[in-house]
Parts: C-alpha cells; structure tokens; sequence
C-alpha cells in the first residue's frame, strides 16, 4: 500500500509539473526594438533567468531572475492580448522604421512598426516595465 501511495504521489507531483509548465508557457520569451544606440534584445528563458544585448552595449537587466509567477503574469498578458491571434507582421500608417517592436513567446514571433496595436503595445510595456532597464 505505502509503494501504491509513493507511486501515485509521484505521478500526481510529476502532472502537477507538467501542468505548472504549461500554464508558464515553459517557452522562451524574449522582445526589443531599436534604442538611442541601436537593437536591443531581453530574453526570459524558462527558468526565468533574463539577458540583455545591444543598445550599443549599454543595454542592461533591471531583474536578472524572475521567479514562476512573474512569467505566467507576463504569459496571461498575452493570452489577455490575444497573442496568438495577432498577424506576424503590423505596419501602423505613418510609423517610421525606428519605432519597430517585436515579441516573441515560444516560436511565435510579432512585429509592429509603429503604435497602432494597443493590446500589443500593453503587453510590450509590460515586459519592458518589468525586466528591462535601459542605462
């Protein structure tokens, strides 16, 4: 009876894992645009480790590990956004090639030239309000 029990136990903790992940998105997600200095590139990897690149180098992490928690608040503002609905690429009327963003969560990438998707601009400000910093 006390294996049956251990068995179950880890099966239910084991789901309880792969649920946790999926409900994170387990997936790498990573955003940027063009700063004073040039391209800038932040990176959340599924462990919720966080880089930055570019920006002529001085491009920095404000939060350089983020816990569970944040990464599915970041992932439910997707969802919110609808994400996933979004065409790949969006060039807002008039916007100049400087003011092009993009998001990129697991392998879903999008691009918006300028600033005529607010669902996309608020997740996009999201992300850049809470893991990036520029110096």
């Amino acid at each position: 009876m006390g294996r049956l029990f251990a068995a179950a136990l880890v099966a239910a903790l084991a789901l309880a894992a792969d649920q946790a992940a999926a409900a994170t998105g387990a997936h790498r997600i990573a955003f940027g645009g063009m700063a004073r200095y040039g391209a800038y590139a932040v990176t959340i990897e599924p462990d919720g480790a966080v880089h930055a690149a570019g920006d002529g180098g001085r491009a920095r992490v404000g939060v350089p590990q983020l816990d569970t928690s944040e990464i599915a608040a970041l992932v439910r503002a997707a969802a919110r956004a609808r994400f996933a609905r979004m065409p790949a690429y969006t060039r807002c009327p008039g916007a100049a090639l400087r003011s092009t963003t993009w998001i990129l969560i697991g392998a879903r990438k999008v691009t918006v030239r300028g600033i005529c998707v607010p669902a996309y601009q608020r997740l996009f400000k999201a992300a850049a309000t809470a893991f990036f910093n520029f110096g």
